[in-house]
């Protein structure tokens, strides 16, 4: 009996920030990301295709996902960053938080890819 292995499920965290410090204790433009990351249950990225691709009202290029919340999340897209699988994503829209009887209360984010360099 051949059995498939069920594909893992991503997992996505979310880091924030806060106006770091200048050397008179007074909040700066820069930012300090947080060392912890937080898990974002409930929620999957779809990721951009190399082609141009349309999906929930928001059209995705290569370097650009969609993140689908199953529930309401509201996040500052200024201070907040999602993780997965050693990839940095930044919001780039505000997040439109949807309500319906079929689906309940869902949040959809449009993000884009940061280059990381070690």
């Amino acid at each position: 009996m051949l059995t498939t292995v069920p594909p893992r499920r991503e997992r996505l965290y979310t880091r924030a920030a806060r106006p770091a410090l200048d050397s008179y204790g007074e909040p700066s433009e820069r930012l300090e990301w947080d060392t912890e990351r937080k898990p974002l249950h409930r929620a999957r990225l779809e990721r951009g295709p190399s082609i141009v691709r349309d999906l929930e009202g928001m059209t995705l290029a290569e370097d650009e996902g969609l993140l689908l919340v199953s529930r309401r999340w509201e996040p500052d897209p200024a201070t907040t960053r999602v993780e997965t699988d050693g990839e940095v994503w930044t919001i780039t829209s505000l997040p439109t938080v949807r309500q319906s009887l079929a689906s309940g209360v869902h949040t959809v984010a449009k993000l884009k890819r940061q280059k990381v360099t070690p």
